[in-house]
């Protein structure tokens, strides 16, 4: 049984440079969502970002934002992954 679908953005629900979903997409995330299955658009772009892109149907998705760091779903961050401070300091030196 499939339970969620991921996609990434750009070069793939947004081709050729566009900027905005088309409504098709919207009409095909709400069939999802009312068979139960999840609609995750995944991408590097920030939570605000994507829930305005999907606003038409923001509160039926899950979010994987910035490159897989952060995942939301109704508002509230389900994951959040941290990076060491010495980490950040090698990668910044």
């Amino acid at each position: 049984m499939i339970k969620m679908v991921c996609s990434d953005l750009d070069g793939t629900l947004l081709q050729y440079g566009k900027k905005l979903i088309e409504g098709e997409i919207f009409d095909e995330i709400r069939a999802l969502h009312d068979r139960g299955i999840l609609f995750c658009p995944a991408s590097g772009r920030q939570y605000t970002s994507l829930r305005k892109l999907f606003a038409p149907v923001a509160d039926d998705c899950i979010y994987l934002c910035e490159n897989g760091a952060v995942v939301y779903r109704g508002g509230k961050v389900l994951s959040l992954i941290h990076i060491s401070e010495p980490t950040r300091l090698a990668l910044i030196s």
